[in-house]
């Protein structure tokens, strides 16, 4: 059993997790063409950096966790992972004729791109991996999980309160009857990715309830699906919604237990409401023009349209994989490979369907798999879900029924969305990734009651007389990390990324706040006791001794600044996020070289990108 105090092994995993999601796997959040003019180069450096840091990961749990491999998931995820990386290799330049323009369309994959497809590959095996066993065996502990739901939970309900403020006009058209279906998404490109957001929040505020009933929790959830209503994303809605009310019902029902009278009044007050609702809303659309009959006209016009329900574009979608596939037996056995399937499909799509859309997935979780890895994948994908079901099937012979009864119903409400939406479990990206986490796994740990034993047996004899943080440890490292920041966020106002007011705010504030942090830091070392001892650690221990590391750590961050806010062409949005990522990631590495490494790693680094940045500039001037 892995000891709990070995904290580092558990703050890298996460932190490759966050990295694969956000940069490797160009999960696309704030744009359509997220990481723009991001090179292939660069793609598969991040790639083979990512899979150093699971090296060391996987190497640090054997050392220090004494963690063993686990004989059959282990060989499925290599073997399954050979076979992904053989299908992207395989793929040539298909070339595609629509029969009745004529027009043709060949595509074709360069060896960097299937080089960098082929090591995203290898980091989703190992990031599944990782969370599937050692997580889940070694470091799993639902407290944790339950803080991370909160914090989820919290963080969509305050994104929703300051969307209805930015957003007001946009619900001030709907009761005024002036909207012109326009749905809120917040700060993101399409209100269907945000509506997913949403959605999956009730889903979490459903599982803080699973302790008890809780009545912020409770109108969390209404609060999300009447929000949802304006997204305008009629899956999420209904989901959403039925969801609320499955959980409603089930709350009364389980209430018949304790008091059948208050239970069954509360049964008919809530059917008694949700009828009054339904009256209601017909008498105030058959009233005429009023702020209700807009609502609902909003409703059915926006949400339950005509061509949404027929499915039309979806339709389309389906017919045009499943022909593709059709095309070639191989690959429908097999598959069109990791990312290779996306850009095929997509050019096939256009050819055929629709010159004017691009279609980024197949609105389908299932089909999405059967096109990336034919029937074999689907056919892993299946099993992994059976074992989740057969794991619902054990917390009801355990007669956990509650616990069976919220996870059940989160799956079911997440495999509804993927019928519609490419809404998949055990995926390299953030929604997959989150959706495994909270509502997979925890449902494989509850039913190994040898991992349940060996927790018990652990924390009776667990050592409490250590401490769990090292204070003079944490000091030493906060302060010069916080200072090299805070240096170079203040010198970031010479670049051009600070042509943006906003970004300059920005940038000032977190400045300011890693300015503190290195104040406040020493403050963590026992051993400080007066203003002298403060002082002296300032200087001598957190500035002398660490000059390389807070040198290191302003190039870092300079560079990150300038190299993607302009190099890279991203958004302002995106390069916040891709700057303080990969800062974060150089910074962790510092716990894990010793100096000479970091001044080697960091020459060969900063060389390179210099270079880059001469031949750009190069060639720019001479057009």
């Amino acid at each position: 059993m892995g000891k709990i105090k070995f904290t580092l092994t558990y703050i890298i995993f996460w932190l490759i997790v966050v990295f694969s999601c956000l940069l490797i796997e160009n999960f696309a959040l704030f744009s359509y063409n997220p990481l723009e003019g991001f090179s292939l180069d660069s793609a598969i450096i991040l790639s083979l950096f990512t899979i150093l840091l699971l090296a060391i990961y996987y190497f640090y749990e054997h050392k220090y966790n004494k963690m063993t491999f686990d004989k059959i998931l282990l060989p499925t995820i290599v073997v399954l992972c050979l076979l992904f990386i053989l299908t992207i290799w395989w793929q040539g330049a298909p070339t595609f004729v629509n029969p009745d323009s004529g027009a043709t369309v060949t595509v074709s994959f360069s060896a960097k791109e299937k080089w960098s497809y082929s090591l995203q590959v290898v980091i989703s095996g190992a990031v599944l991996y990782g969370i599937l066993f050692a997580v889940n065996r070694y470091h799993i502990v639902h407290k944790w999980l339950r803080w991370l739901i909160f914090v989820y939970v919290l963080a969509v309900l305050v994104c929703t309160i300051i969307d209805v403020v930015m957003e007001f006009d946009v619900i001030k058209a709907v009761f005024d009857g002036t909207s012109t279906g326009e749905g809120l998404n917040f700060v993101f490109y399409n209100e269907n990715l945000w509506a997913n957001f949403v959605m999956v929040s009730v889903l979490s505020a459903l599982i803080l309830n699973l302790k008890k009933f809780n009545l912020f929790y409770y109108l969390s959830m209404v609060h999300f699906c009447i929000y949802g209503i304006f997204t305008t994303c009629a899956t999420t809605i209904i989901i959403s919604f039925v969801v609320l009310i499955s959980y409603t019902f089930y709350e009364i029902i389980a209430y018949f237990r304790r008091n059948f009278k208050k239970a069954l009044l509360l049964l008919i007050t809530y059917l008694a409401f949700l009828c009054l609702l339904v009256v209601g809303a017909i008498v105030f659309v058959r009233l005429g023009s009023n702020i209700f009959a807009n609502f609902w006209k909003f409703i059915y016009t926006n949400v339950f349209r005509k061509d949404y329900l027929t499915f039309s574009s979806r339709t389309n979608i389906w017919k045009a994989t499943f022909m593709l596939l059709m095309d070639r037996p191989i690959n429908l056995i097999f598959g069109l490979g990791f990312k290779t399937s996306n850009v095929i499909f997509s050019s096939h799509y256009r050819l055929m369907f629709d010159q004017g859309f691009a279609p980024r997935s197949c609105h389908n979780g299932f089909i999405e798999i059967l096109l990336r890895h034919g029937i074999i994948g689907l056919l892993f994908y299946l099993m992994a879900l059976g074992l989740f079901v057969t794991g619902i099937v054990k917390l009801i012979r355990f007669k956990k029924y509650r616990t069976a009864f919220f996870y059940g119903l989160c799956f079911l409400a997440l495999i509804a969305h993927s019928m519609m939406e490419s809404t998949t479990f055990l995926t390299t990206n953030v929604s997959g990734l989150y959706m495994t986490v909270i509502f997979f796994m925890p449902v494989i740990s509850l039913i190994q009651n040898k991992k349940i034993n060996e927790t018990k047996n652990y924390l009776a004899n667990m050592d409490v007389s250590r401490p769990l943080f090292d204070r003079k440890k944490l000091s030493n490292f906060l302060a010069p990390i916080s200072l090299g920041i805070s240096i170079s966020l203040l010198l970031s106002f010479t670049l051009p990324i600070t042509s943006n007011h906003f970004v300059g705010y920005i940038y000032l504030s977190l400045a300011i706040l890693s300015l503190l942090v290195f104040l406040v830091a020493p403050l963590f070392d026992r051993s400080v006791k007066n203003v002298t001892d403060y002082f002296k650690t300032i200087v001598r221990q957190n500035i002398i001794n660490n000059f390389l590391t807070i040198t290191l750590t302003v190039f870092a961050g300079i560079i990150s600044s300038f190299i993607l806010r302009q190099f890279f062409l991203v958004d302002v949005f995106s390069s916040m996020i891709y700057v303080f990522f990969v800062l974060a990631i150089y910074l962790w590495s510092f716990s894990i070289l010793n100096k000479n490494e970091q001044l080697i790693a960091f020459s060969y680094i900063n060389g390179s990108l210099l270079g880059k940045m001469k031949k750009y500039i190069i060639e720019e001037q001479h057009g």
